[in-house]
């Protein structure tokens, strides 16, 4: 059984985990020696457990027990230097001769496979050329903070930004100097905003930025300080060269623009188009009869 992978066990179904029998692969996987975890001479088994996670362990060990079925869990463990792993347990309930119930399973260490998976998961969720969020998951953060917005009566901003005349960018200094120049604007734009708001791109060079408890003069006053620093800004094109450029910013409000986020974003990028067609380097606020800002 020592030249398992991971750790064999053998504990009590009690708040501690009491070990009553622990294979060698304990010493790698926890950095403790059998004998430590043994009756919990040392240290108990739960208390490398996150104690976030200990409910939902012991509820998800419960219900397989109740159903006499096996069970099988991830979750993370600090090891005794410190260091933090993730574990799959997988084990079952043993009935004893005086009726009691210890557990006997094995833990592996799954770390690796946690760490490509988050992997995955920021790319599935990034843009990989600005590293912003994609389309997909502004559109969720979207509906989550309007939810909040709706649930708290808050207002909340979106404001629908596009380049000028990127195109020419990428015409006169090709793709990979207009790549360049949406990394360096993407880095100037989240480091404009606060913690609270999100920036993704939808697309080519449109990005979306939420602004949570933002009403209107407070978002016509953010996009109007982004566009600034835009066009204050010369940007690199990758080549030591530079290039000026300046955007164009809509803005929708909630609830005063849409009570969706579809509405919402058809308003904010309407606006936009409002704003290109008054000269670009302008913010518009949605609807026609607002007035559009370029000072």
């Amino acid at each position: 059984m020592d030249n398992l992978p991971g750790m064999a066990y053998r504990c009590r179904y009690d708040p501690h985990w009491t070990m009553l029998f622990v294979s060698q692969g304990c010493a790698r996987l926890t950095g403790y020696e059998p004998e430590d975890l043994i009756n919990n001479r040392v240290a108990s088994y739960a208390s490398l457990m996150d104690d976030g996670d200990s409910e939902r362990i012991v509820a998800e060990v419960q219900a397989a027990l109740d159903k006499d079925e096996s069970f099988s869990l991830e979750y993370a463990l600090t090891r005794q230097d410190g260091s933090r792993i993730w574990v799959w347990e997988r084990g079952r309930g043993v009935e004893e001769e005086d009726g009691s119930v210890v557990l006997e399973g094995i833990v592996l260490d799954i770390s690796d496979r946690k760490t490509l998976e988050n992997e995955l998961e920021e790319l599935a969720t990034r843009d990989p050329l600005t590293e912003l969020f994609n389309r997909r998951e502004m559109s969720r953060v979207l509906e989550e903070e309007l939810e909040r917005a709706r649930r708290y009566q808050r207002p909340m901003a979106v404001l629908w930004v596009d380049f000028d005349h990127f195109k020419d960018v990428n015409d006169t200094f090709g793709h990979a100097a207009g790549d360049s120049v949406l990394r360096s604007i993407s880095r100037l734009l989240l480091g404009s905003v606060r913690s609270v708001d999100t920036i993704g791109r939808f697309g080519g060079e449109e990005f979306v930025i939420v602004l949570p408890e933002m009403d209107l003069e407070e978002a016509r006053e953010t996009a109007e300080r982004l566009r600034r620093r835009v066009a204050d800004e010369p940007q690199p094109l990758g080549n030591g060269q530079t290039v000026p450029l300046t955007i164009s910013v809509g803005i929708a409000v909630y609830p005063d623009h849409g009570q969706t986020a579809s509405a919402l974003c058809a308003a904010a990028d309407t606006a936009m188009y409002l704003a290109k067609e008054r000269g670009r380097n302008c913010v518009a606020m949605a609807h026609l009869h607002d007035r559009v800002h370029n000072q």
